[in-house]
């Protein structure tokens, strides 16, 4: 995650992105020291083929709040958009 690794992602502290795999939501949280949101729009991968979307986004919220120290709140908002706050 090179985006990480740069100084735009060290002073990064809003980030609204695409991801096709939920394990870089994870790798962006704890990589990026200053990121306080995080605005996940898609998961282009993880679509189900049978099933409804907000389904799909509810179980990684679930998993995301497992994976995640209470410290950050996951939500789901209106759009089926994944919003991270960290403190």
């Amino acid at each position: 995650m090179e985006l990480c690794r740069s100084p735009l992602g060290i002073q990064c502290e809003t980030l609204t992105i695409t991801v096709k795999n939920k394990r870089n939501i994870l790798a962006l949280i704890n990589n990026m020291p200053n990121l306080r949101s995080l605005h996940v729009c898609s998961l282009d991968y993880y679509w189900p083929t049978n099933g409804s979307v907000s389904f799909a986004i509810e179980e990684i919220v679930q998993w995301l709040r497992q994976q995640l120290p209470s410290t950050c709140a996951v939500t789901e908002d209106y759009s089926s958009d994944i919003l991270v706050w960290i403190r």
